[in-house]
């Protein structure tokens, strides 16, 4: 069984009341063997030998102070010897500060204080016991998820997409609709064939004077069903650990050209959404990409 650890309180007389009560306490309430003069030496002991004997026995050494006026020799003289255990053997020294106004010998002065109210903090440093919390798991680089939205042109004209995320197939849909104007148009802004005044003529009309409105149209076209489903599934799972890359791929130039970075989905713009970066594959040419990222 552990034994209990020695304390000595040392003090003045004109302090007695408050430190018993504190050694009381530490005895009482913690276990811990306080050393105070009045219950260590009996009428007709040899008091200078008790002393003695509480010094060295003891592993941590409490000293109080106040602003009383009145100063002991023996009380110099034990802060002497607990000072000189602290320096030569590393004993835990304490100064504990009975009131605010006080001042300590110099030797002193380099030690952290306690008020006498911090009692379970005195008791923490007594046990060598620590309050630090413990740490959390240490946080990595945030895992980043690729969705790939695949497009291509069926036979018929219409739009086929598959859905992908980190690479697997998550939904599909094909026959989606697409106006020929509206890729045409876009793609011709694109790659800077229109003619000044030419591009707010042919866009204008196309986009309903709304860019969100034309994101609604890209988002309920070519992401319904599952499609959107999957693609609103990612999007909840962004946060501060894991980031989302929206990849729209294709080998067809009108559909890249389209305005993806206005893409919305159930309200909200993928492109401004933190976490969510956009950008385009053409299919079969690794490293043509452009990027969009909130």
């Amino acid at each position: 069984m552990p034994q209990p650890p020695k304390v000595f309180c040392s003090h003045r007389q004109v302090d007695k009341p408050a430190v018993e009560a504190f050694a009381r306490r530490l005895r009482e309430e913690q276990g811990i063997d306080a050393w105070l003069d009045k219950w260590e030496i009996a009428p007709g002991d040899d008091f200078v030998q008790a002393i003695n004997q509480g010094l060295d026995e003891c592993e941590v050494g409490l000293v109080f102070f106040s602003s009383q006026p009145w100063r002991g020799r023996w009380f110099d003289a034990e802060v002497s010897t607990l000072t000189l255990f602290q320096v030569e053997e590393g004993r835990r020294l304490i100064p504990v500060m009975l009131d605010a106004s006080v001042s300590v010998p110099p030797l002193l002065k380099r030690l952290a204080r306690r008020s006498v109210d911090d009692f379970e903090l005195i008791v923490d440093a007594i046990l060598n016991r620590s309050r630090k919390p413990p740490l959390g798991p240490l946080i990595s680089q945030p895992q980043r998820v690729t969705f790939t939205l695949s497009l291509r042109r069926e036979p018929a004209g219409t739009v086929a997409v598959e859905a992908l995320c980190d690479g697997a197939r998550v939904a599909g849909q094909a026959g989606l609709s697409l106006s020929e104007n509206l890729t045409q148009a876009f793609a011709a802004f694109v790659r800077g064939d229109l003619k000044e005044g030419e591009a707010a003529q042919r866009l204008t009309p196309l986009v309903a004077h709304d860019l969100p409105t034309l994101g609604d149209q890209l988002g309920q076209r070519l992401c319904p069903g599952e499609v959107g489903a999957a693609l609103a599934t990612a999007l909840r799972a962004v946060n501060t650990r894991c980031t989302l890359e929206v990849c729209v791929a294709s080998d067809d130039a009108h559909l890249l050209a389209l305005p993806w970075e206005a893409l919305r989905l159930d309200g909200q713009t993928l492109a401004l959404q933190p976490g969510v970066s956009l950008r385009r594959r053409v299919l079969g040419a690794p490293g043509s990409v452009w990027e969009a990222q909130a």
